[in-house]
Formats: C-alpha cells, structure tokens, sequence
C-alpha cells in the first residue's frame, strides 16, 4: 500500500517528523505524493505527458502554470514500474530563484542536510522526503521503495 502525502506541512521541527500536510507549495499544494497521475491529473487537467523525457523507469508530465506569478512550470515524475504509477517527484520552475528560497524556508525552515538541502521524515511513512534546489528549480522527491531515489538523493 502505497502512504499519499497530503498537503498540510507541520514545522519540520517537530518532533517525529512530518505530518502528512503540505509538502508541496502553490499552484500544487493540492497534489499528494503517491498519486496516480490520473489522479494529478483530475485537479491539474494541464498536466500532459512527455514522452520524449520519460525513461523506462519513469513517466514525466509536464505542467505550464501560465499566469501563476512565481511558478513557470510543474515536471511530475512517476514511477514507471510500480503498481499505479505513484508520484514520487515534483519539480517546480520558479520564475525568481530568491522567491523560491522563500518559499521553501517558509515551508520546510531552514536546511538540514548539506548547506542548502532538507531531508524529512514523514510520520506513518517508510520513506523520508528529500528536497533541494537547483538554478530556478525547487525539487520534492519521495524517497519510496522501488522508485530511483530508494537508496536516498546524493
């Protein structure tokens, strides 16, 4: 059984780790890891897919968040392999990286791994949520069994 995240982010400073609430910031606070992309795609009907960056262990869909003031465009990575095709990373093209720093301190409060990464356990969860930035981009994985960060992200 796969565990689904849902939208409502407790202070990664609690004790126990996360609860199951908001791990993902506007426009896809709505959206759970471990969703079927048939279920993303009921609330992100925009979300299409990308054949041409899919792999044989994962399906990509891409999602252009036109007129969204901080956010260019949402990639959906879901597992190719696994029984319903969870979701297990999101990564989200912000049009200012500062506002994408704000948005993921006030979200997750200051990095725990490295200089500049998160790593977060999540309760009732056998994974833990992996998150870190790269040039304009904030990226949310799940570090589920089966899926390519089971081992963790390095």
């Amino acid at each position: 059984m796969l565990f689904l995240l849902s939208t409502a982010l407790v202070s990664p400073a609690h004790a126990g780790g996360l609860k199951a609430r908001k791990a993902l910031p506007d426009p896809v606070h709505d959206v759970r890891l471990g969703s079927s992309p048939a279920d993303v795609r009921k609330k992100h009907s925009s979300a299409d897919p990308l054949e041409e960056e899919s792999a044989d262990f994962r399906k990509v869909y891409l999602e252009n968040t036109i007129g969204h003031p901080t956010v260019r465009s949402v990639v959906y990575y879901f597992d190719a392999d696994l029984p319903g095709n969870p979701l297990y990373e999101v990564i989200l093209l912000f049009r200012d990286p500062a506002v994408r720093d704000q948005v993921a301190l006030e979200l997750y409060g200051p990095p725990n791994h490295e200089a500049d990464e998160w790593r977060l356990p999540v309760k009732g969860a056998d994974w833990e949520l992996a998150v870190w930035t790269h040039h304009d981009k904030l990226i949310v994985a799940a570090q589920m069994k089966g899926t390519e960060w089971e081992d963790g992200v390095d």
